[in-house]
C-alpha cells in the first residue's frame, strides 16, 4: 500500500498545481493586453497586400520622429540605449531644480564633497522613491546611499555601522505602512552605546532623512496610530533627533541636516527644537537616478532653486478643507442602502468642500491680509491650532508659505514695466540679479489680487486675497549677472466664477493689483505696502514694510460679465448646480467666506442625512430609448469601403471620410473597441493595429522619473516641458504607450491626499500651465496624453463612487482650472476620469461635465476612458457611453462579457439606433485620437492586418496540456496498481 499511497499524494499535488495553473491562464488570457505590453508584443501584423512584390515597393510613413534613432520604425539597441542614458541625466536634473532648500542657517550647506557622515532615518535604507500607483519604474537605479557615496558626487564616507542597523530591522520587516498607520521610523533602542560610539569617527555632519508616503487608495491619516497626524514628527523621530542634538551639543556632530523623503508637506516647525542647521526638501526622487541629484546639491555641484508648491503648515490640520477629508456617511446610510439599487457601498459616502476656493495659500494669505486689514473678523479664535493668545496668527500657523524656496546665492528682483496687450494678455517685465557668490537659477512668481466688493459679497464671489497669475525661472546666472525677464498671462487668470448672478465669469469692478514676490506671502506684503498698510510680517514673524515698486495697479470702472461668458468653442455657464449640498438640501453647507471667518469657517464635519430624491439620483443608470430614436437595422455598420486607418492620418475631425471609415466597422467591434484592457484588440476591418495604453505619472514606457511634485516644484516650464518630451521618446522607441494615463492633475485639497506626488500642486495656475507644457511635448511625439483623475478625485478614501459636493465656484476656479491648461493649450486627445462622483452623479455619467465643460467650453475633440471601470456597480455601460464616456478602463474577461451584454440587450431587446450611432461617434473619437498617434508610424495602406497568436500563450498552454497528460497517466497508474493489490490480496 505504500507505493500507492505515494502515487496517490503524487498525483493529488500534480492536480493541484494543474488547478492553480488554469487559474492563472484564465487570469493571464483575461489580461492579455497588459501581459503583452509589459512584454512588447504585438497581436497583430503587416502583411502586403496581393500584387505588392516586395517591402522595397512600400514606402513606411514617419509621422513622428526621434531625436535619437535615425529609423523611428526600427530602432536599434545602441540608439535606445542612448535615449535611456539621456533620460538618466535629466531625472538627475530634474531632481536637482525640485528640490527645495527651506533652511540653511549659517551656510551649513553645502557640505564638502568626500565629508565624513552619519545617516540617521531608518529611511537610509528603505528611502520613499514614489508611492505605490501605476507607472514610474525601469531604467538605471541608484540608491540613496549609493548616490551619497558616489566619488563623482558628494563621495561621502558614511557611518557603515549604523546603516547596517537600519538594515537589520529592514530585514526584519520594519516597513513604512499607510494601511498599517505606521512611520516606520527606527526606535531609539537601535542606537546602542557600541553605535554611539562610532558618531565621533563621522561627524562633519548629521545627515537625518525624515520619509512620508501615501499611495494609491491609501491616504496619510489625521490621526495615526500615535494619536496624531501622520506628518508631525513622531516619537521614534523625536528620539533620533534629541540623540543628534544631544552629540552637537557636545561638539561631536559639526552640524545637522535634515531632508525631507516625502510627497506630502511634513509638520517641520518642531525642527527647531533639535538644533537643525539645515533643511532641504528631496520629496519623491524616484526609482531612477534622482538622488544622484541629492547628492550633487548636498555638496553645492549645483544651488538649489526649487519652490514650494503647496503650503507648509505648522499643523496640517489647519486647512479648512482637513475638517472634510475622510469617511463620511450618511446619517440615515440604512436608508440609503435600502433605496439604493446598486451596491451600497459605493453609494453611502460622502465629502463636502465647504472650504470653496480656500485650499492652500488662498486660505492662509486672505485671512492674513484680512488680518491685517482689520476685515471680515479674520482674528477670530476658530481654525486656531498653533496660534497663541486666543487670536489666529499667520507666522503660528504656517512654517512655509507656498512658492518659498531659498538658494546657496542671494537673488534681487525688480517689476519694472506692465503692458496690457489689447489681446486678452498682460506682459510684466523686470530683472533679476545675482547679488552672491556662487551660480543659479532664481524662480520670479506674479501674483495678482483681485477686487473684493459688494458685488462680490453679496452674491458669494469669494477672492483670495493673492492668486498666482504667472511664473518663469531664470537660466543659470552668474554672480554679479544681471538678466531680463518677461512673464504674459492671460487675464483670464484675473476673472472669477460667479455662480449665483452673472452665472459665469466676471470681471470685478474695483483696483487690480500685480506684483512680485519671493514667494505668495511676500507678494501679498508687497500689496499691501502699495495700500499703505501696516503691520506686516513674514512667515517668522518678523515686521516687514514690503516692497511697493514691485506691484502695478489699474481700476476697472464696470463689472464685466460678457468677456468669460463663452469661449470659441460654447457658451460657459452652470453646469454643476446639482453638485452644491444646498441644491438637495436647505442650508445643508455653509460656505467658508471672508466676510466672516467666525461664522463661516468649519468647524466640524458637515452632516448630511439624504433625501429620497438624493437616493434616488444616486442610482442614475435611467438611461431610456428616446422616441424618435431610429431603429437599430436601418444604422449603417460593418460596410466595406476600403478604408483602412493608414488613410485617415492628417484629416480633421470633421472630414467627411470619417463617416464612411466609421460604416465599416462591424457593431460587435464598435462594442468590443469600448472594453480597453492595457489598449483595444486589432480591428481588421478598418486596418488598425492592436493599441497600447499605458500608466502613469512617474514614466510611461521603461524610464522612471521623479515624482510629479517633484518636478512641478522647479516651477520651470521647460523642465515639465523635458519631461513631456523624454517620456514621449520612451513610448515612441519603445512603439507603445500610444496612449497614456498622465499627467495626474488632481489638487492637493489636503496634504493628507494619498497620491498627491503624481499631481503637481495645491494651486491651479501652477498646474493647468505645468501641464500644458508636460502634455504639448508628449503629444508632439505622438503620444496621446490623458491627464487624469478627471475631475475632484482629491482623496482616496471611498474614492469608489464617492458623493463630491461643493459649488461651482470651488470647482471651476480649484479642480477643473487646473485640468484646463491640458486640453486648451497643451491639446490633449484623451481623458481619464475619476472613480468618484460630482454630487451625486459619476462623473462619467455626467454629459454636463464631459460633453458640456471638456467638449462643450474646451473644444476636446479626443476620447474619454474611466478609471480602472471592472464591474463597479454604479458605472452603468450604456448610461456612460450615452453621456460622453468612451472607454472602459481595465474591462476584460468576465467585466468585459457583462458589459458587452448589457449593451447589447440595451440595443437589441428595444431596437434602439441611437445607441447604435453613439457607438459609431465613440469610435469616431476613438480612431480620431489614435491616428494623431505613432501608432501610425509604419502603417501603410500597402498592408493588410493579420492577427498573430502572442508567442506566451501556446507556451502557457502547453503547460497546461503537459501537466493534464501527467495527472492523467498518475492517475492511471494509480488506478493500475490499485488493481494488482487487490488481486494480490485476495
Amino acid at each position: 500500500m505504500g507505493k500507492n499511497n505515494l502515487l496517490r499524494g503524487f498525483t493529488s499535488v500534480v492536480a493541484f498545481l494543474e488547478a492553480v495553473a488554469l487559474g492563472l491562464s484564465f487570469a493571464a488570457f483575461d489580461n492579455a493586453a497588459v501581459i503583452n505590453n509589459a512584454l512588447g508584443v504585438s497581436t497583430s501584423k503587416l502583411v502586403l497586400k496581393d500584387g505588392i512584390q516586395s517591402e522595397a515597393d512600400v514606402e513606411k510613413p514617419q509621422y513622428f520622429l526621434s531625436d535619437f534613432a535615425q529609423d523611428v520604425n526600427n530602432p536599434t539597441e545602441a540608439e535606445i540605449a542612448a535615449k535611456n542614458e539621456a533620460v538618466a541625466a535629466f531625472v538627475e536634473q530634474e531632481e536637482e531644480e525640485g528640490a527645495v532648500l527651506l533652511q540653511n542657517s549659517n551656510n551649513a550647506l553645502p557640505l564638502a564633497a568626500g565629508s565624513k557622515v552619519t545617516l540617521f532615518g531608518q529611511a537610509t535604507v528603505n528611502p520613499y522613491m514614489k508611492g505605490n500607483s501605476g507607472g514610474g519604474s525601469g531604467g538605471t537605479q541608484v540608491t540613496y546611499v549609493d548616490a551619497l557615496t558616489d566619488p563623482e558626487r558628494a563621495g561621502f564616507q558614511v557611518n557603515q555601522a549604523l546603516i547596517d542597523a537600519y538594515k537589520a530591522l529592514d530585514e526584519g520587516g520594519l516597513k513604512r505602512s499607510s494601511s498599517a498607520r505606521t512611520i516606520g521610523e527606527a526606535p531609539k533602542s537601535v542606537y546602542t552605546d557600541e553605535i554611539q560610539a562610532t558618531f565621533q569617527n563621522y561627524s562633519d555632519a548629521a545627515i537625518v532623512i525624515l520619509a512620508r508616503e501615501g499611495a494609491e487608495s491609501n491616504d496619510l491619516y489625521t490621526k495615526d496610530s500615535e494619536g496624531i497626524s501622520e506628518l508631525a514628527l513622531h516619537q521614534d523621530e523625536k528620539d533620533m533627533l534629541a540623540l543628534v542634538k544631544q552629540y552637537k551639543d557636545q561638539g561631536v556632530f559639526k552640524k545637522v541636516i535634515v531632508l525631507l523623503n516625502s510627497g506630502h508637506p511634513m509638520e517641520v516647525k518642531e525642527l527647531a527644537n533639535y538644533g537643525v542647521d539645515a533643511i532641504l526638501l528631496i520629496g519623491g526622487p524616484g526609482q531612477s537616478t534622482g538622488f544622484r541629484g541629492v547628492s550633487d546639491l548636498l555638496v553645492g555641484n549645483v544651488s538649489p532653486s526649487g519652490r514650494l508648491v503647496d503650503t507648509y503648515a505648522s499643523n496640517s490640520l489647519s486647512a479648512p478643507a482637513t475638517v472634510n477629508f475622510g469617511e463620511f456617511t450618511y446619517t440615515n446610510s440604512s436608508d440609503v442602502a435600502k433605496g439604493m439599487t446598486d451596491n451600497a457601498a459605493e453609494g453611502k459616502y460622502y465629502v463636502v468642500q465647504a472650504e470653496g476656493i480656500y485650499v492652500g495659500y488662498k486660505y492662509y494669505e486672505t485671512r492674513y491680509e484680512d488680518l491685517i486689514l482689520g476685515q471680515g473678523g479674520a482674528d477670530a479664535n476658530v481654525g486656531i491650532w498653533d496660534s497663541q493668545g486666543g487670536s489666529w496668527n499667520y507666522a503660528d500657523e504656517v512654517s512655509y508659505p507656498f512658492g518659498y524656496g531659498l538658494s546657496y546665492t542671494t537673488f534681487t528682483q525688480t517689476m519694472d514695466e506692465t503692458v496690457d496687450n489689447g489681446d486678452g494678455t498682460m506682459t510684466v517685465k523686470g530683472t533679476v540679479t545675482n547679488a552672491g557668490s556662487v551660480a543659479g537659477k532664481s524662480v520670479v512668481e506674479l501674483y495678482a489680487q483681485t477686487p473684493y466688493g459688494d458685488y462680490e459679497k453679496e452674491n458669494n464671489v469669494e477672492k483670495s486675497a493673492v492668486q498666482l497669475v504667472g511664473f518663469t525661472k531664470t537660466d543659470m546666472v552668474e554672480p554679479g549677472q544681471t538678466v531680463d525677464y518677461e512673464i504674459t498671462f492671460d487675464k483670464y487668470f484675473l476673472a472669477s466664477y460667479d455662480y449665483t448672478n452673472a452665472k459665469g465669469y466676471i470681471m470685478s469692478q474695483g483696483d487690480y493689483y500685480l506684483a512680485v514676490g519671493d514667494n505668495a506671502h511676500d507678494a501679498l506684503n508687497n500689496i499691501l505696502a502699495k495700500k499703505q498698510a501696516t503691520g506686516m510680517y513674514d512667515e517668522n514673524g518678523n515686521t516687514v514694510n514690503g516692497d511697493a515698486n514691485k506691484v502695478y495697479t489699474w481700476n476697472q470702472a464696470e463689472l464685466d460679465t460678457e468677456t468669460y461668458k463663452s469661449t470659441e468653442y460654447g457658451e460657459v455657464t452652470n453646469r454643476l448646480d446639482e453638485a452644491d449640498l444646498n441644491h438637495w438640501i436647505e442650508n445643508g453647507v455653509t460656505y467658508l467666506s471672508r466676510k466672516d471667518w467666525a461664522g463661516t469657517y468649519p468647524q466640524a464635519a458637515t452632516q448630511v442625512t439624504a433625501t429620497d430624491e438624493m437616493i434616488a439620483k444616486l442610482c442614475d443608470g435611467n438611461y431610456t430609448k428616446a422616441e424618435n430614436a431610429p431603429s437599430a437595422l436601418n444604422v449603417p455598420v460593418g460596410v466595406d469601403s476600403g478604408i483602412q486607418l493608414a488613410d485617415m492620418y492628417g484629416l480633421d475631425y470633421d472630414d467627411p471620410l470619417w463617416e464612411t471609415f466609421i460604416n465599416q466597422i462591424p457593431l460587435s467591434d464598435l462594442i468590443a473597441n469600448t472594453m480597453e484592457n492595457g489598449g483595444i484588440g486589432e480591428n481588421l476591418s478598418i486596418g488598425s493595429p492592436a493599441t497600447s495604453n499605458g500608466d502613469g505619472p512617474d514614466g510611461i514606457a521603461g524610464n522612471a522619473y521623479v515624482n510629479e511634485s517633484v518636478a512641478a516644484a522647479s516651477w520651470s516650464k521647460d523642465m515639465l516641458a523635458k519631461r513631456g518630451y523624454y517620456m514621449g521618446e520612451d513610448a515612441l522607441l519603445a512603439k507603445s504607450a500610444h496612449e497614456v494615463w498622465c499627467p495626474g492633475v488632481d489638487t492637493h485639497r489636503t496634504p493628507f491626499g494619498g497620491r498627491n506626488f503624481e499631481y503637481y500642486s495645491e494651486d491651479s495656475i501652477l498646474s493647468y500651465e505645468l501641464a500644458a507644457a508636460q502634455t504639448a511635448e508628449m503629444e508632439a511625439k505622438g503620444v496621446s496624453v490623458g491627464p487624469k483623475h478627471f475631475f475632484a478625485n482629491d482623496q482616496e478614501t471611498w474614492r469608489t463612487g464617492v458623493s463630491t459636493f461643493g459649488n461651482e465656484q470651488g470647482f471651476r476656479e480649484i479642480q477643473l482650472r487646473a485640468f484646463e491648461g491640458a486640453f486648451t493649450k497643451g491639446g490633449a486627445s484623451s481623458v481619464m476620469t475619476a472613480f468618484n462622483r460630482v454630487g451625486l452623479t459619476w462623473v462619467g455619467h455626467s454629459s454636463d461635465i464631459q460633453d458640456g465643460i471638456l467638449r462643450g467650453e474646451w473644444g476636446f475633440q479626443g476620447f474619454v476612458i474611466t478609471d480602472a471601470a471592472g464591474v463597479n456597480s454604479y458605472m452603468h455601460s450604456v448610461d456612460a457611453l450615452m453621456n460622453g464616456t468612451d472607454m472602459f478602463c481595465y474591462t476584460s474577461g468576465a467585466a468585459g462579457d457583462s458589459r458587452t451584454k448589457e449593451i447589447n440587450a440595451a440595443i437589441r431587446e428595444t431596437d434602439d439606433g441611437n445607441i447604435v450611432e453613439q457607438l459609431k461617434e465613440i469610435n469616431h473619437r476613438i480612431f480620431y485620437t489614435y491616428a494623431h498617434t505613432h501608432l501610425m508610424n509604419g502603417l501603410a495602406s500597402a498592408y493588410d492586418i493579420v492577427s498573430v497568436t502572442p508567442w506566451w500563450q501556446p507556451v502557457i498552454l502547453g503547460g497546461n496540456i503537459a501537466l493534464i497528460v501527467i495527472t492523467l497517466g498518475l492517475y492511471a497508474l494509480f488506478l493500475v496498481n490499485g488493481k494488482k493489490k487487490t488481486k494480490e490480496v485476495k
